[in-house]
This record gives C-alpha cells, sequence and structure tokens, in this order.
C-alpha cells in the first residue's frame, strides 16, 4: 500500500490544516512521553496544546479522531483493583507531569466532543513486543537485559502488546462509539511479577523490593541533583517513585466486546521483546536461557521469509 507522505507540525496549526485536507479521519498518535520532570513544558505542549490545534482542524473539516490517550489518565490506586473506562479519574496526591499532560489532553478531547466532533479516545497501557527501535515502551526490558535494573517497587501496571494494540485501531475507526474511551491494555501485573517473569525467561537475576522509604530518599537526592545539572538517573524522581508504589489496573473487556480487540499471551509477548533486543544487539545473550530463545526464534522467521518468498 502506497502512502502520502505530508510534513506538519502540531505546534503550527495552518501546517495540520493543509496535512488533513480531503481525508476521512485522523489518528492522533503523536506526544512527547517522558519520566524527566524538566520535559514537564514541552509535555504539556505537544501533549495539550499540539491536541488541541488536531482537534481544531477535524472540527473545522467535520472528520472523526481517534485520539490516544493513556491508561494513565484512569487509574492509579492504592490496590491492585482493575478499573475500566466509566471509573473516575483518581485525583493525584502528587506532581506527575506525564499523566497531567495526558489527562488535560484527554478533557480537551471530551470537551471537543460535546461541542459535536466525532472523537473516540484508545487508552494504550504499557507497550511491550517487537519493533521499538527508539527503545521507548520497551526500555525496561532492555535495562532488566543489560543487569541495570535489580529492585522494584511496591505497585503494578496494565500492559499490552504492541501488535494487538495496533490491530485494534482499524476497528477503533469504523466502529468505536463516538465519545467512548476504550482501554487496549489488560495483562495487569505488578512491577515484582514482571520482573519475576523476565527472570524465568533470560536466567538472569532475581530482583529485590525497594523499600519506600529508601525509593522516596533516593528519588528526592536524583532530583536535587538534577537542578544542578543533567545526569543518567534522573527519570528516578518522586513522580516516577509515587507513581510506581501504586497500581494502574484496567479491564479491557470494553474493547474485546466491540473492537474485537485480543490479548496474546503476556509471556509470548516478552518473548518477542527480549528477542528483538537480542537480534538489534541492544543487549548481550550472556545465559543458555537467552541463546535458547534466539534459537528458537531463528525457524519462525525462516518460516516466515519463505512464506514471503512464494507471493
Amino acid at each position: 500500500m502506497r502512502a502520502e507522505v505530508v510534513q506538519g507540525d502540531l505546534l503550527v496549526p495552518e501546517s495540520l490544516g493543509k496535512a488533513v485536507d480531503g481525508i476521512d479521519a485522523i489518528v492522533h498518535c503523536a506526544g512527547v512521553v517522558s519520566l524527566n520532570p524538566r520535559d514537564r513544558n514541552t509535555m504539556l505542549r505537544a501533549n495539550v496544546e499540539g491536541t488541541r490545534n488536531v482537534l481544531e482542524a477535524a472540527m473545522v473539516r467535520r472528520i472523526r479522531v481517534l485520539h490516544t490517550s493513556s491508561i494513565a489518565t484512569i487509574g492509579p490506586t492504592q490496590g491492585p483493583h482493575p478499573l475500566h473506562e466509566e471509573s473516575p479519574s483518581v485525583p493525584l496526591e502528587f506532581d506527575y507531569p506525564y499523566a497531567t499532560s495526558k489527562r488535560d489532553s484527554e478533557a480537551l478531547v471530551f470537551e471537543y466532543h460535546g461541542r459535536g466532533l466525532d472523537v473516540v479516545v484508545l487508552n494504550p497501557g504499557i507497550l511491550f513486543g517487537p519493533g521499538d527501535v527508539n527503545y521507548t515502551s520497551t526500555q525496561f526490558v532492555l535495562r532488566y537485559l543489560r543487569r541495570e535494573v535489580w529492585m522494584h517497587l511496591a505497585g503494578g501496571a496494565s500492559f499490552g502488546d504492541v501488535r494487538d494494540v495496533a490491530a485494534a485501531y482499524p476497528t477503533a475507526l469504523s466502529r468505536g462509539r463516538a465519545g467512548q474511551r476504550y482501554i487496549l491494555a489488560g495483562a495487569n501485573r505488578t512491577y515484582a511479577q514482571l520482573q519475576e517473569e523476565l527472570r524465568r525467561l533470560t536466567g538472569l537475576h532475581r530482583s529485590m523490593p525497594l523499600p519506600q522509604p529508601w525509593a522516596e530518599w533516593l528519588a528526592l537526592w536524583s532530583q536535587l541533583g538534577s537542578t544542578l545539572s543533567r545526569h543518567p538517573f534522573e527519570e528516578f524522581n518522586t513522580s516516577v517513585v509515587r507513581w510506581a508504589s501504586l497500581f494502574n489496573y484496567c479491564s479491557a473487556q470494553r474493547a474485546q466486546a466491540e473492537l474485537d480487540y485480543r490479548m496474546r499471551d503476556f509471556s509470548a509477548t516478552l518473548v518477542d521483546t527480549i528477542v528483538d533486543h537480542l537480534k538489534r544487539g541492544a543487549a548481550p545473550a550472556s545465559t543458555v536461557e537467552l541463546n535458547a530463545l534466539l534459537r528458537r526464534a531463528a525457524p519462525n522467521e525462516a518460516g516466515r521469509d519463505g512464506a514471503r518468498g512464494t507471493l
């Protein structure tokens, strides 16, 4: 399939108008994700003002918008209780710039829907799977493979496979109900469970719990240090520590019922994520288990290549 590439800038409204002229719908996936407090203003500009500009362009042309939000607009909770699309957003008792930017942008979307815009909100969780060439949402797995992550906090999150989430987008374009949220996650795990599964699959180290008071103290020093100069641990800050001590568990029942959203086995997603990192040379295959995963993946790839060759 051929695609026409048109350049635009979220923060330059006139460029968006030219980009969307003559189209039937907008799939809005652009945005900034960062755990670093120094990126607050960048996230607010891109995720809130950028979204406003996209919605304005769509409003003028009366076209449908699929808005990519986040499960951060739905959780978190103190305990491991899955929330759904109608659950009220829990007010945050601490500053978390990324969640704030996504909540504000989603509020804008529903404001425009109230003014007549045909808009559907998709709420992905933390996405794993192959193809993350910039090592963004799969960065945690990569850091574990590099033996950079040795401890875990007490909370948990809702995960998804990027391939399953991507498959739900075309269905949402045609069948998603205007003004509705759809959670695209559902594999609920504590961070301890996630790292134990990684240990089982890779043969690498066991993770140890990081007590909350120690985590808060270390995060505070990291945050204070970042006010003096940049350092490699800036993402370990008080916002992240407090968020990761809570649970952002979600139910994907609405997406399963209305968008045919299907979740593959979470262990299979982790295996594909690990193998993808190893094949790219981003981490070494330093254990018997990791080498076995690579060998198991090779015949499958050969089969797919052969199938392509017969078309």
